[in-house]
């Protein structure tokens, strides 16, 4: 079922401004009052990306499902989506400006699932002394929860595409060249 929601979800667009017209006429006659005067975003690839995005599990799970059934929606809902790893395409510029924006302890409490990839991303883009004392404080935590780990990845995540949809950075879904 979850996954015939999430088709449901991304089949959802615009409303039909003449239907929002019509509902907001009877709205005024049944209430007096006007509460809707333009369409509204109900649903799209964007909305079921940011749903699965947010799930703590199961969002790859549910994708597979859709590939199963309409790979070309699973691959539209996929564009919208992103992971860790993504942030190791950013450039350095880019990647600086997302530091500064997530409190220190929230990196820390990922790096406890850093791969060894995002390691090395860290290793380049951070200058030697501030990798060594981050690497340090990731080491000096102690045992984590499995799933605090994933809330702070989520909340790095969650800001990043924050920052991608306001131009700010551009997550880039692989290491290619890009012309402007």
């Amino acid at each position: 079922i979850q996954t015939e929601i999430i088709i449901r979800i991304s089949k959802l667009d615009t409303v039909n401004p003449t239907m929002i017209d019509e509902i907001n006429e009877q709205l005024k006659q049944d209430l007096s009052s006007e509460y809707i005067t333009s369409s509204e975003k109900l649903g799209g690839n964007k909305k079921v990306a940011a749903i699965l995005n947010a799930m703590q599990s199961g969002g790859e799970e549910i994708l597979d499902s859709l590939n199963d059934l309409d790979p070309d929606k699973a691959d539209k809902i996929r564009e919208h989506m992103a992971t860790f790893e993504d942030l190791c395409f950013l450039d350095r510029e880019e990647f600086l400006a997302l530091f500064k924006e997530i409190d220190y302890q929230t990196w820390v409490l990922a790096g406890r699932g850093y791969n060894e990839d995002v390691k090395e991303f860290f290793k380049k883009n951070l200058s030697s002394s501030r990798y060594q004392m981050f690497m340090e404080d990731i080491e000096d935590q102690g045992k984590m929860s499995l799933s605090s780990v994933k809330e702070a990845e989520k909340q790095i995540l969650m800001r990043a595409l924050d920052l991608h949809d306001s131009g700010i950075i551009n997550l880039k879904k692989s290491n290619e060249k890009w012309v402007i």
